[in-house]
């Protein structure tokens, strides 16, 4: 079947509606309106040849949900965002990041190799998204119901979008991440050798190229010192 759900959820809890894209060359009249599993006006639809996205797509959902009169715009009311994304291509390329500095939101990649414990959505929605979609499946199987088409595809995601993108689990991630509230000690402390950059007592560094500082007390003490620092002038 082929299809991709991107989701884009916030730190209070909200999300935006999603931007599907379906594995296809082109786009059917009955996949997105028919009697039954019409989808909803706000969701995005588009097509690929490989149903992942792509610069002309990145644009576009940028556009849709950070662009004027969008809904987080309106939240924003004038202040900066930040928008958090993998390093896919489509996402670090010149139009897109320059569009979002345009509209007062700064553009954040991730590092590589860290979705798993940075990207809130990954850390507590998905989870449940993906078991909650298997779910759906599975209920449909028992009753006989045995395809999964792209004219049937919303029917399937929305419960379970329903049921995982709740204000509750978006905020679990955002804080067990530390982005929201900002508590960079929530992954630092599970990173191997952290400990060693906050020790318990204070470093004492000493150097190898020359005694540690003393203060003298004798007027030989003195002369000495006079001595050294007169033979380390050029």
């Amino acid at each position: 079947m082929g299809s991709f759900s991107q989701e884009t959820g916030c730190a209070d809890g909200s999300f935006e509606d999603p931007m599907i894209i379906f594995k296809s060359e082109g786009i059917s009249e009955g996949w997105v309106e028919n009697e039954k599993f019409a989808i909803p006006d706000g969701v995005m639809v588009g097509y690929s040849p490989n149903g992942w996205t792509d610069n002309e797509k990145a644009m576009a959902f940028i556009k849709h949900f950070f662009g004027p009169g969008s809904k987080t715009a309106q939240k924003a009311n004038g202040q900066f965002r930040m928008l958090l994304f993998d390093g896919h291509s489509s996402h670090i390329h010149w139009q897109f990041l320059q569009y979002a500095l345009q509209q007062r939101v700064i553009p954040f990649c991730l590092p590589p190799h860290t979705l798993h414990c940075l990207q809130p959505l990954d850390v507590a929605v998905y989870s449940p998204y993906k078991q909650w979609y298997g779910d759906q499946i599975w209920n449909r199987f028992q009753w006989g119901d045995h395809g999964i088409m792209k004219d049937n595809f919303w029917s399937i995601l929305q419960p379970a979008r329903e049921a995982a993108l709740i204000p509750q689990n978006i905020k679990s991630g955002f804080r067990a991440t530390g982005i929201y509230p900002y508590d960079p000690d929530r992954i630092l402390l599970h990173m191997p050798g952290y400990d060693s950059y906050h020790p318990s007592t204070p470093l004492q560094l000493h150097s190898t190229l020359q005694p540690p500082l003393i203060t003298p007390e004798t007027a030989c003490e003195i002369e000495s010192i006079r001595h050294l620092a007169l033979s380390n002038v050029p």
